[in-house]
């Protein structure tokens, strides 16, 4: 809803593709590589947790960007516009993103 309300808002649909940039980059390489490398430590050292939740951390890192962002954005009056058009791009690419890397990292096997 809050992302709809930030769209309906918008008088021109301006990409700020620095902060597009930005975000996917930590939001989609960043940080999944970040939680591999605590997943990776944790494997060799650790052994906190079992395949199950490493899977489960690693599909939670690999999702689109957060539909709350939007309603911090706007609180805080920081670009709430420029933070709906990223989070409806963010949830489109995560529609090919998402499975692709879940097939290539193993995380959800065919029956």
């Amino acid at each position: 809803m809050f992302i709809g309300i930030a769209l309906a808002g918008m008088t021109q649909f301006k990409l700020n593709k620095k902060f597009v940039a930005t975000a996917f980059t930590v939001k989609f390489l960043i940080w999944p590589l970040l939680v591999s490398l605590i997943i990776i430590l944790d494997k060799a050292y650790f052994q906190f947790y079992g395949t199950q939740v490493y899977q489960i951390m690693l599909l939670l890192s690999l999702m689109p960007l957060p539909a709350n962002s939007v309603a911090i954005a706007t609180e805080l009056d920081a670009a709430p516009d420029a933070t709906a058009l990223t989070v409806v791009l963010s949830t489109f690419v995560g529609v090919v993103y998402n499975p692709l890397m879940c097939y290539c990292l193993g995380i959800l096997n065919p029956i």
